[in-house]
């Protein structure tokens, strides 16, 4: 209870019985500690992947300068705008393979150095987290655009990249 403004207290008010003590029942039911509880992942045989294409690109200099000079040494030097972006559905026997997702790309965007992201299955509010799959450096030639992945991210967790 709030204590009214110039009052004095003649006594410790006392304070809640339960402060400090682990709760043993929790809506009718026996609570559980932190290491027992299982989180069981999602996998599924995926026919479809919801992929995103964004463009990895220096800042200007102007970008870089409207930073304050003490933060500007901190500052990530590139930037992936959001108007170059590029979202697809692919499906997963189109990229089971290193070269695969390497044309995929090639195939989709201009020249320049991309990086393909997905949604993993996380436990936040929105039960979704971006995540880097790979990074690929697009080179214009004469027969068309060439791919080549230079960081490999997270495909190593992926089941449906090995039965390729």
């Amino acid at each position: 209870m709030s204590r009214t403004i110039g009052s004095l207290d003649l006594m410790q008010r006392s304070g809640r019985s339960d402060k400090g003590k682990k709760r043993k029942m929790y809506a009718g039911k026996k609570t559980k500690g932190k290491r027992q509880i299982k989180f069981e992942r999602r996998r599924s045989n995926k026919t479809h992947l919801k992929l995103w294409i964004w463009d990895y690109v220096p800042v200007s200099v102007e970008g870089r300068k409207r930073w304050s000079k003490y933060t500007r040494a901190y500052m990530c030097p590139f930037v992936c705008p959001a108007d170059r972006r590029l979202r697809i559905d692919v499906p997963v026997t189109d990229i089971d393979t290193k070269e695969k997702i390497e044309y995929m790309v090639a195939s989709n965007m201009w020249a320049g150095t991309f990086y393909v992201m997905g949604i993993s299955n996380a436990k936040t509010k929105t039960r979704t987290k971006w995540v880097k799959i790979c990074k690929v450096i697009v080179k214009q030639t004469d027969s068309g655009n060439v791919g080549r992945m230079i960081n490999n991210y997270r495909l190593s967790r992926y089941s449906w990249f090995y039965k390729g």
